[in-house]
């Protein structure tokens, strides 16, 4: 059903997914006509740093919307069905992360035009104020203010780190440079690929406000520090933190590509 231009693509866009732990989490993609199988090595999953795999999920989900966008460019519709489990991860050897049903008439969805303006950014956001021009999505909770800001600052230079480069005091001044740090919650009852894909939507959403980020995937994988924050910012226990992204400008409005 696809073609090699299609299926380029397809792979090609799904490893644009943001950093963090698995940042180059690579997957791997099986095409049969109207179906597409994704697996991944279970080797990568990293045991002791994410003994639920829960931010592998997370990061699988990401790759697999950034698939599902693509798709939407060429009219093709897609089901996901979620084939990641711990016991799988738990086998050696390649597990299952998802299998794609493809069909056509979809609408293309304008998201897919942020992927390529979706930045990584880990250095301090430039100052000066930021128009989210009433940006306020039903899944997470923004978090704009200054002593806000100061708190998940102070939050992240005493989290734990997931590797060695983790550099806590550098994350946390990026943090007090955002315009706005983003909480991004999900129902307990979702699954953790399925959340990722949200992530993911929300990177595009900032985005399309000419927003880079930064994803601390050390202070959603830290218990007590994911408590805090659903203590302060009442995420209620119908809901769990999945992720935390901070969010700034990298360049000057007036710098800024213009439209006619």
């Amino acid at each position: 059903m696809l073609t090699d231009t299609q299926i380029e693509e397809v792979e090609r866009l799904s490893a644009t997914a943001p950093d963090g732990l698995y940042g180059a989490l690579p997957l791997v993609w099986r095409h049969e006509g109207a179906t597409s199988y994704v697996d991944i090595d279970s080797t990568l999953w990293q045991r002791d740093l994410d003994p639920e795999g829960r931010l592998l999920a997370l990061a699988c989900g990401a790759r697999i919307e950034a698939a599902v966008l693509s798709l939407s460019q060429h009219n093709i519709a897609v089901r996901v069905a979620n084939m990641l489990s711990l016991r799988l991860l738990e086998a050696e050897g390649r597990a299952p992360v998802a299998i794609l049903l493809l069909s056509t008439g979809e609408t293309a969805k304008p998201a897919h035009r942020m992927i390529a303006r979706r930045t990584d950014w880990h250095a301090p956001f430039l100052e000066g104020p930021v128009d989210l021009f009433g940006w306020s999505p039903d899944r997470a909770r923004l978090v704009t203010d200054a002593p806000g800001r100061e708190l998940i600052a102070d939050l992240t230079s005493s989290a734990q780190g997931l590797d060695e480069t983790w550099d806590g005091d550098a994350a946390a001044a990026q943090v007090r440079s955002a315009a706005v740090v983003a909480l991004h919650t999900s129902p307990v009852e979702m699954k953790h690929l399925d959340s990722g894909r949200m992530l993911y939507r929300l990177w595009l959403d900032a985005a399309g406000l000419r927003l880079a980020g930064r994803q601390i995937d050390a202070l959603a994988a830290d218990p007590e520090v994911s408590e805090a924050l659903s203590r302060r910012y009442a995420i209620g226990p119908d809901r769990r933190l999945d992720g935390v992204v901070c969010f700034g400008r990298t360049t000057r409005p007036e710098d800024d590509d213009r439209q006619i």
